[in-house]
């Protein structure tokens, strides 16, 4: 699996010898990851999947995705526990249902269906196998859903070389003679892993947040990852894997950093600055610089934490403030995407949400001069948005700065409906 595949190899490794223990993951900590893999025709997605599957299945086919039914699906997930079933040919426009099934293969909650016309009472296919699904693109659908669930790995289509293939072959070989036999050898530290799971959980998880603590993340990305390490950990000295541990929790460390950047990029909050940013194009310009947004250095900068109260945000690097007529933003936005064939607007309440999570967000502005307007709106720290690659928008020289205030802590300054005090926070 390294040989032919390399570091895919390594997390392929991983990812099923922990589908063994999926669920005592599910019963202590509701989720186990998806894995998912993109790239063109011959890059090996699908080769990399049948790999992964003969752990658990002797000559399995993969199903796939467009042609099979809900109800085949839903039987390949349901016929045994603690495996790893592949799906190919996943498209973003495959039917809903089929979605919400791959998606509920993260936390192992199956399709309710009904018993019989003539009652009220359901039952629930559970979910009892883990999920390798393949396609040549990365799914976008539902705010990148799958990603967010996913061991996420792209592979490059590239010439091999003749030693290439024959490796290659060689693997898909010992795939078709049948490789189960290697979930005896693991099963039988079920009992060390299920005593010893909390306790190595909790140690490996410090570990890799004090080790990430510099870094830019999705929490639900390192949750991913971390089961898989925690297997490694526990079985470390177990087996005589292609890699050390030291070399697989560096990996992983590169891992989430790059599969949260990917789906960031593929998520509709970013889809919506990629967006607002097509509409600067000079070709377009329906949103105009001076008019809808401002971009300047403010030493701080007043902006509205709840409904009558007002706060300070201290800009202690000098970094450029992006300041955004939100509310007229939006519609501009709306009219584009609305023109856009496959593509979901996203409402102004929803983007508003997503935002406030976001580290480069200040919060709302009640007022600004643009052009002949002084409209409300958003703040951002525009600096870090493009240290990030989120935004690049057009604008004049740098601005100077404009000194609002000596810059201070974050500080409540008024609150007109409980008369409240000056109070730092």
């Amino acid at each position: 699996m390294v040989k032919v595949f390399g570091d895919k190899g390594k997390f392929g490794i991983a990812f099923c010898v922990a589908a063994n223990f999926r669920d005592l993951f599910l019963e202590n900590y509701q989720f186990f990851p998806l894995m998912g893999g993109f790239g063109q025709r011959d890059s090996g997605k699908s080769g990399f999947g049948m790999c992964l599957q003969s752990f658990f299945y002797y000559n399995l086919s993969a199903l796939e995705l467009n042609t099979s039914t809900l109800v085949g699906i839903s039987r390949r997930l349901t016929r045994v526990k603690n495996t790893a079933v592949f799906f190919d040919e996943y498209r973003d426009d495959i039917d809903e249902d089929k979605h919400q099934q791959l998606k509920g293969g993260w936390n192992g909650i199956g399709r309710e269906k009904g018993k019989g016309f003539d009652s009220n009472r359901t039952s629930v296919d559970k979910i009892n196998s883990t999920i390798y699904y393949a396609g040549q693109y990365l799914p976008t659908k539902d705010d990148g859903a799958l990603p967010s669930r996913s061991i996420i790995l792209n592979f490059e289509q590239k010439e091999r070389t003749s030693e290439e293939k024959e490796e290659y072959n060689k693997l898909m070989g010992y795939n078709k003679q049948g490789i189960s036999s290697f979930v005896l050898d693991v099963v039988k530290h079920r009992a060390l892993v299920k005593k010893e799971l909390g306790k190595t959980y909790s140690e490996v998880s410090r570990e890799l947040k004090l080790s990430l603590k510099e870094a830019e993340y999705q929490n639900r990305v390192f949750d991913n990852y971390l089961q898989l390490l925690v297997v490694m950990k526990l079985l470390e000295g177990k087996f005589a894997f292609p890699f050390t541990y030291k070399e697989y929790f560096a990996l992983t460390k590169e891992a989430i950093i790059d599969n949260s950047d990917t789906i960031s990029d593929s998520d509709g909050l970013a889809a919506f600055w990629r967006i607002v940013e097509f509409l600067t194009n000079p070709d377009v310009k329906s949103v105009k610089e001076g008019q809808d947004y401002v971009i300047e250095k403010k030493l701080s900068i007043e902006y509205v934490p709840k409904k009558g109260e007002k706060a300070i945000y201290t800009n202690t690097n000098g970094d450029l403030i992006l300041f955004l007529d939100f509310g007229k933003v939006h519609q501009d936005y709306h009219k584009e995407v609305s023109k856009r064939q496959g593509e979901e607007v996203i409402g102004q309440t929803t983007i508003r949400n997503y935002l406030k999570s976001k580290k480069y967000f200040i919060g709302l502005f009640a007022s600004k001069r643009m052009g002949n307007r002084t409209p409300s709106g958003y703040a951002f720290n525009y600096s870090m948005m493009k240290r990030m690659g989120i935004l690049s928008l057009p604008h004049g020289a740098d601005a100077q700065v404009d000194i609002f205030d000596t810059p201070k802590k974050h500080q409540i300054i008024t609150n007109s409906k409980h008369n409240q005090t000056t109070a730092e926070i």
